[in-house]
C-alpha cells in the first residue's frame, strides 16, 4: 500500500520544443497526460493547428518564443536546461508544483517503460538522478492512426545510440547538455561532472523517436528544411550535402517514399509490450557516443553509397573497388552482395576465374 501511495504522488513534468506539429502532437499529448501532472510546450510561433490542439489537454501549458522564423538550436538547448529550474523546481520564480521527475523531449519522442511509473518511483526511491536510456527509432511505413496509442502502433525499430539522451532527470539537477541533447560533446561531459550526479540501468528506459514513420520523415523534412539558412550547405563530390539542415535537403530530394530504415529494424516489443533489449545493442551508457563513431548512420546512406561506388568502378579500377567494398563490408558484415563482390574482387585480382552470377 505504502509503494502505491509513492507511485500515485509521483509529480512528473514534461518539456518540449515544438513547431507545426499537429500531426504527430495528439498522440504525445495523449501519452504524456497518461502519468504528468504537467506539461510545457515551448512553441516557436507554429502557424497551423499545434496551438488549438495543445489548449484542448488540461495539463499543457503553451509558452511561446520567437527565433525570427530560424531554427536555433541553442535556443533549444536553453529551453532544456534552464527552463525547468522556474518551474519544476522548489524555490523557482514561477514554481507551482515541485517535482520529482523531469522529462525534456522533442516532440518525436516518448520515454518508455510498460510501468514507467513504478520505475521512476524505485529510481528516486534508489537516490538515482540521471538515468540512463537506450535509444531507438522506431519505423513503419503506416500512417498513425487516430484512436490507437502510439507506443502500440508500431512494433518494429532500428538501435541508434545518438538516441540515448538523458531525457529525464530530477529537477535538483542541473542538466547540461551539447546540440541535441544527444549522448556527447562538452554537455555530455558537464553533465557527468556536475554534483549530485548518480545514474543507473537497473531498470532500463527507452527512447523511442517517431521520425520514420508514414509521411513524419518527408514531412519533417520539409518544415524544416525551410528554417535554415540555404547558403550554409555545400555539396561534396560524391554529391552528399554538408551543413546544417543538410539531412533534411537529402529527405525532401529523395522524396515521400524515401526511408532508409525500412527493411533494417527487428521488433522491439515482445507479447506483453516489455522491450526485448536482448536484441540490440546496449545503452551506450557513461561512455556515450564518441565522436569517432557519431552517426551511426554509416550503416545506412553512408554504406550504400560505398557500395555502389565500388560497383561503378569495378570495371576500370578493380583493386580501387575491391578496397571500398571492403570499408563497407566493416559496417555491414551480413550483406549478401557485399560480401559476394568481395570474394569476387578478391579472385579476379588473384587471377581466378569467377563464374558470373
Amino acid at each position: 500500500m505504502e509503494k502505491a501511495a509513492l507511485n500515485s504522488s509521483l509529480k512528473i513534468h514534461a518539456y518540449f520544443v515544438c513547431f507545426n506539429e499537429e500531426v504527430i502532437l495528439p498522440y504525445i499529448l495523449d501519452y504524456y497526460s497518461a502519468f504528468c501532472t504537467k506539461i510545457f510546450l515551448y512553441d516557436n510561433l507554429s502557424t497551423d493547428e499545434t496551438i488549438n490542439i495543445a489548449l484542448n489537454y488540461p495539463k499543457v501549458k503553451v509558452i511561446p518564443f520567437d527565433t525570427g522564423g530560424k531554427k536555433d538550436n541553442a535556443r533549444h538547448v536553453q529551453i532544456k536546461t534552464q527552463e525547468y529550474k522556474k518551474y519544476s523546481r522548489k524555490g523557482g520564480a514561477l514554481c507551482e508544483e515541485v517535482a520529482d521527475w523531469v522529462i525534456c523531449a522533442d516532440i518525436d519522442e516518448i520515454i518508455y517503460h510498460p510501468n514507467l511509473v513504478d520505475v521512476l518511483a524505485k529510481y528516486k526511491e534508489e537516490g538515482v538522478s540521471v538515468p540512463q536510456i537506450t535509444g531507438f527509432n522506431m519505423v513503419g511505413r503506416e500512417e498513425l492512426k487516430a484512436g490507437t496509442p502510439i507506443e502500440k502502433q508500431y512494433m518494429k525499430a532500428v538501435r541508434d545510440p545518438v538516441f540515448d539522451k538523458r531525457m529525464i532527470f530530477s529537477p535538483d539537477f542541473d542538466m547540461a547538455y551539447s546540440r541535441g541533447c544527444h549522448p556527447y560533446g562538452a554537455g555530455f561531459d558537464l553533465m557527468k561532472e556536475t554534483l549530485g550526479y548518480f545514474t543507473s540501468n537497473k531498470y532500463p528506459l527507452a527512447l523511442l523517436h517517431y521520425k520514420y514513420i508514414g509521411s513524419i520523415l518527408y514531412e519533417s523534412a520539409l518544415k524544416n528544411y525551410n528554417r535554415y539558412a540555404k547558403d550554409g550547405i555545400s555539396k561534396t563530390r560524391d554529391g552528399r550535402y554538408m551543413g546544417p539542415g543538410a539531412q533534411y535537403r537529402t529527405y525532401v530530394e529523395k522524396g515521400l517514399e524515401y526511408n532508409p530504415l525500412i527493411g533494417k529494424a527487428k521488433d522491439l516489443f515482445d507479447e506483453n509490450w516489455e522491450i526485448c533489449f536482448d536484441k540490440f545493442p546496449p545503452t551506450s551508457g557513461e561512455e556515450g557516443v564518441h565522436k569517432a563513431n557519431i552517426p551511426n548512420k554509416i550503416y545506412t546512406e553512408d554504406v550504400d553509397l560505398i557500395r555502389d561506388s565500388a560497383l561503378a568502378i569495378e570495371s576500370y579500377n578493380l583493386f580501387l573497388a575491391q578496397e571500398l567494398m571492403k570499408i563497407a563490408l566493416r559496417f555491414r558484415p551480413n550483406g549478401p552482395l557485399i560480401i559476394r563482390k568481395v570474394n569476387e574482387y578478391e579472385a579476379k585480382l588473384n587471377g581466378q576465374v569467377v563464374e558470373e552470377k
